[in-house]
Order: structure tokens, then sequence, then C-alpha cells
């Protein structure tokens, strides 16, 4: 029984941009005491063989709203026609951008980084069609310091809109169907 592991041949991504190729990764008593090329294994490690794999420096989240500034609820007045109301109220907003709404100050984002996780993937608040998300660093300073892809993917969801159409699953999905057929009609 060791203490003591090698992961050789890995592939390490230290942050964005920064990879080191077919690396060894030494880990003595749960902690990661060297990270390269060249590294001396000692005689007493487990080596474990990556062959070609890879190890990022920290977790990855891959849907959170850690420091996304939640929207205000408002009493909005009901439009003349609540069964054909405008795209934001039924929450069609696929150009909204996760971007605007994050707050680097967050709580959330540092109880992340406490527990290990340093890339996150943050969406949007809405419901149906709320908007595009971003890969983030949960830290930084400023929205642009954190960014490491922006619309890195546009987020549905199945939950309806608040006294208008479409307000339950089954308006949802309708409303899915429709926006699908104008989607293919307008490709055409």
């Amino acid at each position: 029984v060791t203490g003591s592991y090698a992961i050789t041949n890995v592939n390490i991504i230290q942050a964005p941009g920064r990879k080191i190729d077919m690396g060894t990764i030494l880990i003595k008593d749960g902690l990661i005491k060297a990270v390269g090329k060249g590294i001396t294994i000692p005689s007493d490690a487990i080596v474990i063989k990556a062959d070609s794999m890879y190890v990022y420096a920290g977790f990855i989240d891959g849907m959170s709203r850690a420091g996304v500034n939640r929207p205000k609820e408002e009493n909005l007045p009901r439009p003349k026609d609540p069964g054909n109301p405008p795209a934001e109220r039924a929450g069609i907003t696929p150009y909204a951008d996760v971007r605007f709404a994050l707050n680097p100050g967050d709580k959330s984002l540092e109880d992340l980084r406490n527990l290990g996780f340093t890339t996150v993937q943050v969406i949007p608040y809405g419901n149906l069609l709320p908007g595009q998300a971003a890969l983030i660093l949960s830290g930084g300073k400023s929205p642009d310091q954190m960014l490491i892809q922006g619309r890195s993917s546009l987020y549905s969801e199945l939950t309806g809109a608040n006294n208008v159409y479409p307000a339950n699953l089954l308006g949802v999905m309708a409303t899915w169907r429709d926006l699908y057929r104008k989607a293919v009609n307008a490709k055409s």
C-alpha cells in the first residue's frame, strides 16, 4: 500500500490556453506534488497510464446559474390578447445573452470555487427560450475577465409563461413545434 501515484502520458489543461502534452502528475498523500514533463517518479508510486486522456485543473459545472442576477419579479399588465402575447412576454428571447446578467461578486461563485469548480457554463433565467449561455471561469473581477466563451449554447426549458400563452407544458410543446416549423420555412 502506498500514498504515491503517478499519472503518466496525460494531457494536462492548467487553464484556458495552457496545456502540457503527454505530461505526468505526481500525487503523494492526496496532494499534487508535481505536474509537468520529465518528472522523476518515486519507486513506491503506483503508475496509472492515462494514454492520451485529459486532466483539468478543476471541476467543470455544465449548467448553473451561479453568478447570474435573477430578474426582478414584475407585475406586468395583462396583454390585450393573452393567447398571443409578445415574444418577450411568452419567454421567447433567444437573443438575450447571459453575460449581461453576470455578477462576479456573487457568493454562489465563491462557493463553487471553494468546492473546486473552476469553469462554469452559466445559463440565463427565464422560461421556454430564455437565451444564450456562456462558459466562464468562476473567478474574476469583471464579466470580461471571467469569460472563456460567450454564446456557448442556446438554453431552453419546458416551463410556461406567467398568465399568458404558453402557460402550461402542452402550450410550451405547441410553441416549440410552431417555432421549429417557422425556422424550417425561413430556411427554405
